[in-house]
């Protein structure tokens, strides 16, 4: 019996210290779920930013990273694979490119990326790094867009999930 006294009163005030789960609930104990957002968006943005920098640097002969129709040849940071390679995790990186499809479908702009059978390519209406990086600015991820693609992408897994 003393044994299960000694235990009870061991664990009284000692429980986790700053959630006990890790990165994730050290995190959600001292963020707000709004700042956690802005805080994801700003790590797609960060990325895009970055994708972009590397996607227009140029040799003699002219730009490195894309094909003359536009063909993307580096890994991307929203690809299945290779999102690693740029630090995001597989729901940011299914964020990002749920993103930048939805911005495909955009009436009001030229989206700066298009998907085509499996490949994406740059949109070379772009000229260079400044007109992208104002297209990057115009689609505005933030936290609303964060969550809004999150949601999106979760529900198309648990739909999948259900079939």
């Amino acid at each position: 019996m003393s044994d299960l006294g000694d235990r009870k009163n061991g664990i009284r005030g000692n429980g986790p210290k700053g959630g006990g789960g890790g990165r994730r609930s050290i995190i959600a104990t001292n963020v707000s779920r709004q700042t956690r957002r802005a805080m994801k968006a700003e790590i797609l943005n960060e990325a895009l930013i970055e994708f972009v920098v590397l996607l227009f640097e140029r040799d003699d002969v002219g730009y490195t990273s894309f094909d003359l129709d536009g063909r993307i040849l580096i890994c991307a940071p929203w690809s299945k694979r290779n999102h690693q390679r740029w630090g995001l995790r597989r729901l940011e990186a299914n964020v990002l490119r749920h993103i930048l499809i939805s911005e495909t479908k955009n009436d009001k702009r030229e989206p700066l990326f298009m998907l085509d059978n499996f490949h994406w390519y740059l949109n070379l209406a772009y000229r260079g790094k400044s007109q992208a990086m104002a297209w990057i600015e115009t689609i505005n991820i933030d936290a609303r867009r964060w969550e809004q693609g999150r949601l999106a992408v979760t529900d198309e897994k648990a739909r999948q999930w259900t079939q």
